[in-house]
This record gives C-alpha cells, structure tokens and sequence, in this order.
C-alpha cells in the first residue's frame, strides 16, 4: 500500500490535465507523421503510372538521330545504311503509338506492342527485297529469302499476326493475349521435344557440345511448361490487367526461371567444358556457384506460387516496374519510430524525477515519513516505465487505428509470409506485431533504466536525459552507418529496429544474435538497477 501511495504521490506531482491533452496530440501526430513517412519510404522507388513522359524532347532527339542516319545513308548509299535507316524510322513510328496509348507502368499491352513492333522490324528487310534492293549485300542481319513469292508470302502471314495482336490492342482483350501466348508456347514446346529427340542419341562423352546442347534445350522445354502453366493460372483465375495483385505474381514468376531449371554438368562432363580452366578452376567452385543461383531462383518461385496457391496477398512485394500499394502495415513495421517518440516524451517528462526530489529539498521530507529508501526509488522507477509503456502503447494503437481509417484494415488479416532458404512458413501478422513490439519494448527499457541510474547516481538530470537522448539517436543512426558483426549481440541498443534486425533480408544485423541480445539487455538492465539501488540506498542525504 505504501508504494502505491508513493506511486500516486509521483503521477501527481509529473502529471495534470495539460500535459496529458499535450502528450495525447503528440502522439496522434506522430502516428500520423509515422504513416506518412512510412508511405514516403515505401513509394520512394516507385515509377509514377501516370507520369507523363516528355515526348517532345524524345521525338526532338529520335529525329535528330534519324536526319543523321539519314546523311550516313546519303554519303554512303549502302544497303545496311538503308536497313539502319528505315529501321530508326520504325522505332519513331512505333514509339509515337506506344505513348499515343498512355500506358500506366507494367500494363499488359505494352507486352502485346513490342511483339508487334518486332513484327513491323521483321517486314522492313522483306519490303527492302521487293523493292529490288540487292539484300545479298547485307550485314546487319541475315537474311535468306530468295523468291519474291516467298517474300510476300512471308509478309502476309506477318501481317495476319499483326492484325490479330491489334485487335487484341484495340478491343483489350487480354485473355485473347494469354491464349495466343499459351498457344506460341505450346508451339515452342513441340520443337523443343522434336529438337531433344534429335539431339540425345549424340549426347555422349566426348561430344561435350551435343551434351551441353541437350541441357540447354531440357532446360528450355522446363521453362516453356511452366510459363504455360502460369498463363493457365492467369485464365482460370480471371486475372484481368494489373489492377489485380496477382497479375503483379504471374508477371515476375518468368524471371525466376533462369537458373531453376538450370541442369550441372557431372564432374566428368565438366572437364570437357569451356568453363574449365578458364572460368572456374575446379568442379566444386563451378558446382558450388551455379548451385548458388539455382536455389535462389528456386526459392523465389517458390515462394511467389505459395503466395498464389494460398491467396496471400504480399503486401511488401516488389519488382523492377511495380509493387504492392502501400498498406498501414508498413507503418506498424516502422514502430520503432513511435518508441524513439515515446522515449523522448519520458525522458523529458521523468529524466529529473530523482534528481529533482534533491535539487528542491523534498527527499528529506519523504524520508521523515514511514517510507524506505528503496521504496522511494522503485516507486519512481515503476513511474518512469509506467509513463513510457502508456505512451508507448497508446502511440501503436493509435498508429494501427489511423492506419485502418486511413488504407483500410482487411490487409491486418492477411498472414506474413517468409522464406528462409526454400523453407515458406506463415505468421499471423498480429502475432508478429505484438512480437515486434515486445522486443522494442525490452531495448527501450534498457534506454530507460541508464537514464534513470545516471539521473539517480549524479543527480544531475538534465546532463543525464541529454546523454540519453544522445545515446538514442546514435543507436538508431548506427544501423544505417555501419555493417554490424557479433561484437553488437553484447550492444543491443542498436537493435531498437527489430523490424530490420529480423525481416529484412538486406538489413545490416546479419550476424547478431536476436535471442542473445535480448538476454543481453535484460541482464544490463538488472546490473544497472542494482549498481543504482545500491548506490542511492547508501549515499548521505545533504539537501
């Protein structure tokens, strides 16, 4: 009962109706700035898909290289001049359509018009033929049609793909895209198989070339099914255009392919290789770097069809051209941010709650009264935390409300997803949220108690909350500085990001400890509360 009196006797004296209305705005426009900030942090890399491009200084450029192209062709009329030439010209003519669109980034008739645009390059040597220019003396390509029946023929069926790609263009009908791509790679699929039967009868040692062949075009067919399997999940799925997160999935899951199917040469098939001797110098470094990006590739899809099969929308997932909108939960990720606010607030508010007893003279009329020294400083110190564990925890649920209010709550719901080397396992995002806070909470403790022993032991409070507050930003600055090893597990007060120490695959943390610098801290915080409960306990009271 006697600390409780102590306690209360401690809230009145920091705390009135001000303060609190001032502490309570200070912490909705820290959640408010946090959100904010977070969105900026987040959105930074994003390509705006409604930026405009600047066109006219583009077209001034493209032509600016034309009319110089053009005077190449003038001076030197040769036949890979005049290639070089109408070739440029259709890259203007195509570029000047493609923004006619206006497309927004990543959209799926951008695909439809470089397939299109490829088509129009492949007319121009054809046009070049009929034209009754000598295409023998050519270079930039090659080029082997001898007929003008061949030549026509030729164009037209280029023209039949180009109409039909078009139409699709036109009308947006982007499963009519997806068919025509299932049935491209059906197509690819059969000669792929026709060009493997071929090929494996002469697929022996010491024919390496045939050898390595085979593995490309085994490789090849791998790749081939599982683009038509991701166009397939695109059609059964309904995935419309980019608007669909899903579509963001199915378009970078091709870019997991290069290595997955990658096929190693034995150690004897090595030997023969052209990497032998010259790129690697021994079986296990060339095994051990090629293994290397196999497994990164699989991993990665991997976990991109686990997102898929189980309907997990990755709220963080990104690539070269676009990423998930920004979700409240990146702000709940930055929360460290609301315990360095915190902290500041309770250091200001209690960094003088023992010193201050001294300065004025009303310890001596504490001590007059039945209470223990020790009682005295526990009650203070049980202020101080109790002051930052409300601040604390009023800042993250005013953080995850504005949040909700502000983009939504249903993306709270939806599980965290984690890969750890091809190993996918889930976690409830709450679950993590309380996690990631209880672990702030333990470091932000540790910042507590040295500003209170500081503060108990030289009774100098405001040389101890800036030393404190010192100690706070050089921490949280460190972790962008430097790469951090072993040595800081016994340093834990770097570690009040503990979204970055645990999540972040490229975060600076990679060899600490988590669990040993939690112990760690903890058992800072014991030492130093005893050196100081002792220290205070004992010292002669002058004031």
């Amino acid at each position: 009962m006697k600390i409780l009196r102590l306690i209360n006797f401690e809230l009145k004296k920091l705390l009135n109706i001000k303060k609190i209305i001032v502490i309570l705005l200070i912490i909705l426009a820290s959640s408010f700035g946090i959100i904010k900030f977070s969105e900026f942090l987040y959105n930074r890399n994003l390509p705006d898909e409604y930026a405009r491009i600047d066109t006219d200084r583009l077209l001034a450029k493209a032509e600016s290289t034309r009319k110089q192209l053009e005077e190449e062709y003038k001076n030197n009329p040769s036949v890979d001049n005049l290639y070089r030439l109408k070739s440029y010209e259709m890259t203007i003519e195509n570029n000047k359509y493609m923004w006619s669109l206006d497309l927004k980034v990543n959209d799926w008739k951008d695909n439809v018009y470089n397939k299109i645009s490829n088509l129009k390059n492949s007319k121009i040597p054809l046009n070049m033929y009929l034209d009754g220019v000598n295409m023998k003396e050519l270079r930039t390509i090659e080029f082997s049609i001898e007929s003008k029946e061949a030549a026509e023929k030729a164009i037209e069926e280029i023209d039949k793909q180009i109409e039909k790609l078009q139409n699709i263009i036109d009308n947006g009908y982007y499963y009519d895209y997806i068919k025509l791509e299932v049935e491209n790679e059906k197509e690819s699929l059969k000669t792929l198989e026709n060009d493997i039967k071929l090929i494996e009868k002469n697929a022996k040692l010491p024919n390496y070339n045939a050898i390595s062949r085979l593995h490309q075009l085994t490789e090849n067919k791998s790749m081939v099914e599982e683009k038509i399997k991701i166009y397939n999940y695109i059609i059964d799925n309904e995935i419309k255009d980019q608007t669909d997160w899903r579509y963001l999935i199915c378009n970078e899951l091709p870019n997991t392919l290069y290595y997955k199917y990658t096929i190693l040469d034995t150690e004897e098939e090595f030997k023969y290789s052209s990497n032998f001797g010259s790129i690697y110098l021994t079986y296990e470094e060339y095994y051990n770097a090629s293994k290397k990006l196999i497994d990164e590739d699989v991993n990665r899809n991997k976990e991109y069809w686990y997102y898929l099969d189980n309907n997990i929308k990755p709220l963080t997932f990104q690539n070269k051209m676009l990423m998930t909108p920004y979700s409240a939960r990146q702000a709940m990720n930055n929360s460290y941010f609301m315990a360095i606010v915190s902290l500041i607030i309770t250091a200001i508010l209690c960094g003088g709650i023992v010193a201050s007893e001294h300065k004025n003279g009303t310890v001596r009329l504490l001590l007059t009264k039945p209470y223990k020294r020790y009682k005295i400083l526990l009650s203070k110190l049980i202020v101080m935390i109790g002051t930052f564990l409300i601040v604390y925890l009023l800042g993250i649920l005013s953080t995850y409300l504005l949040g909700g209010i502000m983009y939504g709550f249903d993306n709270y719901n939806i599980p965290l997803v984690f890969n750890n080397s091809g190993v996918i396992t889930e976690v409830p995002y709450l679950l993590f949220t309380l996690k990631n806070t209880l672990y702030e909470i333990v470091i932000s403790l540790l910042f507590l108690v040295i500003l209170f022993g500081l503060s108990s032991i030289t009774l100098l409070s405001t040389i101890s909350v800036v030393i404190v507050l010192v100690l706070i930003f050089v921490s949280f600055g460190l972790s962008y500085i430097i790469y951090f090893n072993q040595i800081f597990t016994y340093i834990p007060l770097v570690l009040l990001n503990f979204y970055e120490v645990l999540y972040n695959p490229n975060n600076h943390f990679i060899n600490i400890n988590v669990g040993s610098s939690i112990l760690v801290a903890i058992t800072y915080i014991l030492v130093i509360l005893f050196i100081t409960f002792i220290t205070y306990c004992k010292r002669d009271i002058k004031n």
